[in-house]
């Protein structure tokens, strides 16, 4: 794991840790800055020279010849110097968009962003309206965090399934969420009965996930995807993000891989004093890993139970990059 605590910043820039190493590559290539709206590319831009970088929100978008693309993601834990849980609820509340994170009423800077996601239909042959749009996204809401069920999505907001798919497929392509595929079963060592299909999701604003329990979950899949991305992207490293759950219905919710072997595994439990039994089953399969148990009532100081190291999800987030 990187360093334990993270240096504080009073009043955090926007993207500091970022800014840093794309001011040596800029020097290098053009770079293309790609990521939902509202995590400050623009202001990246800005700062670096609008000649040397572009900025996109759409996840498809060609990229520009002998350009370089970097990945920006909402504010973590590092990024804000956060040290209490105190700080972490209230994170959780707002989400991780600066605007909303740093405005005094930021409550009023969340409608916009989202009637834009909701309105959005590029590469959509037959747009859904904006009230159908909020009907279908606050369904993909209420599932954060379970596999993505196109039908009940469809059902819950009364369009079929073919156009519910192709609006889903919209919003991830604009970065309103991202998907996690399901960890596949080894060619050696390790294995299991995987599932091969059944993506779950997690929007960029984590605060529009409708239970604490899902914000939190959320988060930490923000946090992780961060530093997945941004390894890739500036360290060339062969990082993912996935999950795991196989035909016996046993589930982890985060599965890092290091050259496609996992190294990481990561679930987010409101039970604090016993060991997750499906992250403890993983584990065993993947001794090499480390595997953590994050619990808003589990201590800053880590606990070791049945090879599973058991706490507080500040104290876990502080250490990632």
């Amino acid at each position: 794991m990187p360093p334990e605590h993270p240096t504080a910043h009073h009043r955090p820039h926007i993207k500091r840790a970022l800014r840093d190493p794309l001011a040596t590559l800029v020097a290098q290539s053009i770079i293309e800055l790609q990521g939902p709206r509202g995590v400050g590319k623009r202001t990246l831009a800005r700062q670096l020279g609008k000649g040397a970088v572009t900025t996109t929100h759409r996840r498809t978008a060609p990229l520009t010849p002998g350009a370089r693309r970097v990945r920006v993601h909402p504010l973590t834990v590092r990024e804000l110097g956060l040290t209490t849980p105190n700080h972490l609820t209230t994170l959780l509340k707002r989400g991780g968009l600066p605007a909303q994170r740093m405005a005094d009423q930021f409550s009023v800077t969340i409608p916009a962003v989202l009637k834009y996601l909701l309105k959005d239909s590029t590469g959509q042959s037959r747009p859904v309206d904006e009230k159908t749009g909020a009907g279908l996204w606050a369904s993909l809401m209420d599932s954060v965090g379970r596999p993505l069920s196109v039908r009940a999505i469809a059902g819950a907001a009364g369009v079929n399934e073919r156009r519910a798919l192709a609006w889903t497929d919209t919003r991830h392509a604009q970065h309103a969420m991202f998907r996690l595929a399901p960890l596949p079963s080894p060619t050696a060592g390790a294995t299991f009965r995987a599932l091969k299909k059944g993506q779950k999701h997690y929007p960029y604003d984590w605060s529009q996930a409708r239970t604490r329990h899902a914000q939190l979950e959320a988060l930490v899949a923000n946090h992780l995807l961060q530093w997945v991305e941004s390894s890739a992207d500036l360290a060339n490293e062969d990082k993912r993000l996935v999950y795991f759950r196989d035909c016996d219905q046993r589930e982890v919710d985060f599965v890092i891989l290091d050259n496609n072997r996992p190294t990481l595994l990561v679930q987010v439990d409101p039970v604090a004093d016993t060991a997750n039994r499906h992250l403890a089953y993983l584990a065993r399969k993947f001794p090499k890993a480390q595997a953590w148990q994050l619990s808003l009532d589990a201590p800053m100081a880590p606990v070791q139970l049945k090879g599973v190291t058991v706490a507080h999800p500040l104290r876990f987030l502080m250490g990632l990059c």
